[in-house]
């Protein structure tokens, strides 16, 4: 496309604009060291990660209590870290892993591109919870519950015959 100043549409648009910043996954052992921030899923009620530097209490005097998709933010030697609730342990889904991935991706969404999210102990299959998480950083912006079609739709869809 060639430039031309009376075009509104600049000469580098692209109408997939998302497809740049698409999440890459990787499951890995240890929290590499180029990350931009870490998150670690815990429960209500099973062990805090090691190294965060606060105990249960602590949280729970700041407010987060680790409830089903809440999240708490803080900063742990320069690299932010955010805490995401699953509720409680016996309570714990592949959904509600993905929600809490798209939780993280949302509050550490500032901070960088690469996100590190931590996943020990849930007890459900590693590639289980990789596919998850992975759908869960390709949600983070939308809102599922609201992407229904309108009454009007759903009258012409049931009135044809396909």
């Amino acid at each position: 496309m060639t430039y031309a100043p009376h075009k509104l549409v600049p000469e580098g648009f692209t109408p997939l604009q998302g497809l740049a910043a698409l999440p890459q996954v990787a499951v890995a052992t240890a929290v590499p060291d180029s990350v931009d921030s870490v998150a670690h899923l815990v429960t209500s009620d099973g062990d805090l990660p090691d190294g965060i530097g606060a105990s249960r209490s602590d949280l729970t005097a700041a407010g987060f209590e680790a409830d089903a998709g809440s999240s708490f933010v803080f900063a742990s030697g320069g690299t932010p870290v955010v805490l995401v609730g699953l509720g409680s342990s016996d309570d714990v889904t592949i959904d509600g892993i993905r929600d809490a991935a798209a939780a993280a991706s949302r509050a550490t969404a500032k901070k960088g591109t690469n996100l590190a999210i931590v996943t020990d102990g849930l007890g459900f299959d590693d590639a289980a919870v990789a596919q998850a998480v992975a759908e869960g950083l390709s949600w983070r912006g939308t809102a599922t519950a609201r992407c229904r079609p309108s009454p009007r739709i759903a009258r012409l869809a049931r009135s044809r015959s396909w």
